[in-house]
């Protein structure tokens, strides 16, 4: 097949960006408005997906506008990999990755692909990635050498302040206060808001290369201008996945998409089916499958994709997706199925590192001096203060358990402790500025809530305080209930 000309930026530089993280602010504003307005649309005149701007929600809030977090028994590992670690996806997405990859090679075997390039023999080298994992490694390699080193060392005074557990969170706070106004969130909510949450993160992308998002020139001329781009967009668009407008090396599964859908369902099998295991196994790692097992197929159902052969059997979580009538009770179904609401968890993670930055600050530095006033010349309330006398008295700080500070009855910051953090936290990340007196009326309403809950099963009381909390003074993410059509006007999860 002859290889079609590309443009060539020294003949034609107005095709190319070449914005990059040593371009001045002037160079990137007009060169990435070029990208976005000219050079992506000549290049890729179809659906795309645009995590720097509208779509960057998408996989991680829910319809109701919620921070998620994808179930992991939903995982399954995906063919047509590079290096030896395997990859993970959602197992509707993996099975279209198979049939996607499987038609690409096809093509390119007939010859009807440039037999070179990124697309021309596709292995995903990144998918799925665990966002508690990754908020694990934030908390305790960004966040606690932060807190250690910089506001306890450096600011000394604050160091001094600790002489237990009890002084220890009233400097937490004032450091969380600090972090959450500079933009590192502290809780699993605000994680996933933030832009430290990838769109790896959501289960639904796969990438095939490694190229950096910030390299405009090089996404141009070895992605978009690669001679097979076209047809490899168009072939991925009957398997249900989108292009990412940023990073062309990024394929991402619509979930609005009726291709993608029949992979969640199943379609009618022209074989018979065989029993397919994905669970988790110990320590939640997913199930790896194996690919030597054979597999039932069949056809699309859908219009002018008759001929496309699935290995889509469907998943028992999403059987219900059929026989919903709007695409907001779709698109609602799927995340119920899929994702776990992050809300419900975000105190008891928090505390676990609350915790354990304090142990691990006392275990390395168990000791600290005090000046303590001993007494007094004269009256102490009239004397000059270069009158009073002091000593110097060593303070043994102690490792604590959770059980002694956090239980929900028994620890000395149980429940009402909990659900105060967690409002003060959360309307911080969230940049929620509320007069004092309308604070203390939430806490005062969600304190009544808590009283008066039910009090089994056990939990339900500070269950009841902690929904108040997010769903009516922290609220979702956008402040309209995110219907399917609202998605489309306000984050826009796919254009045409």
């Amino acid at each position: 097949m002859p290889q079609p000309d590309k443009p060539d930026i020294g003949e034609d530089p107005d095709s190319f960006s070449t914005a990059d993280n040593n371009s001045n602010s002037t160079d990137v504003f007009v060169n990435r408005v070029r990208y976005r307005d000219e050079i992506f649309p000549e290049a890729a005149p179809f659906s795309y997906f645009n995590f720097w701007e509208e779509d960057r929600y998408y996989g991680r809030i829910n319809s109701l506008g919620n921070a998620v977090v994808l179930r992991e028994d939903r995982l399954k590992q995906l063919k047509y990999c590079s290096g030896g670690t395997p990859l993970f996806a959602f197992n509707f997405v993996a099975d279209a990755w198979r049939d996607f990859v499987e038609k690409i090679r096809e093509t390119a075997t007939n010859e009807k692909m440039i037999p070179s390039g990124p697309y021309a023999n596709l292995s995903a080298t990144k998918a799925w990635q665990s966002i508690p994992s990754q908020y694990n490694t934030y908390m305790s390699d960004t966040v606690y050498p932060v807190f250690s080193e910089i506001f306890m060392a450096v600011m000394s005074s604050n160091n001094k302040k600790v002489t237990g557990f009890d002084s220890y969170l009233e400097v937490l706070t004032n450091f969380c206060e600090i972090g959450i106004k500079r933009g590192s969130p502290m809780t699993l909510s605000g994680y996933v808001e933030s832009i430290l949450c990838s769109p790896l993160n959501t289960g639904l992308v796969i990438e095939i290369g490694d190229t950096s998002h910030a390299e405009d020139y090089e996404k141009c001329d070895e992605f978009l201008y690669d001679p097979n781009f076209t047809t490899v967009v168009r072939i991925a668009s009957n398997y249900g996945f989108v292009i990412d407008k940023n990073a062309p090396w990024r394929f991402v599964a619509d979930i609005r998409s009726p291709a993608m859908r029949e992979y969640m369902t199943g379609v009618r099998m022209s074989t018979p089916p065989t029993p397919l295991t994905n669970d988790l196994l110990e320590c939640n790692i997913p199930f790896v499958r194996n690919f030597n097992i054979p597999e039932p197929y069949g056809y699309s159902a859908i219009g002018g994709l008759e001929h496309i052969m699935r290995h889509a059997t469907g998943y028992e979580e999403y059987e219900l997706i059929p026989t919903k009538t709007t695409e907001e009770e779709i698109f609602e179904e799927f995340f119920t199925q899929a994702y776990l609401e992050a809300w419900q968890v975000d105190m008891e993670m928090f505390k676990v590192y609350a915790l354990d930055f304090y142990n691990t600050y006392v275990s390395d530095i168990p000791v600290v001096s005090k000046r303590v006033v001993v007494d007094t010349v004269g009256d102490w309330k009239c004397v000059n203060p270069q009158a009073l006398r002091h000593k110097t008295e060593a303070i043994f700080r102690q490792v604590i358990s959770s059980d002694e500070v956090f239980g929900h009855e028994s620890g000395k910051y149980g429940d009402k402790w909990s659900l105060r953090c967690y409002y003060n936290l959360r309307t911080l990340e969230r940049n929620k500025h509320t007069p004092d007196s309308l604070r203390l009326k939430d806490l005062q309403d969600t304190m009544n809530i808590y009283y008066f809950a039910p009090a089994s099963p056990a939990g339900r009381k500070y269950f009841a305080g902690l929904r108040h909390i997010h769903q009516e003074l922290v609220g979702p993410v956008t402040a309209d209930f995110l219907t399917f059509t609202k998605i489309d006007d306000k984050i826009k999860t796919l254009r045409k």
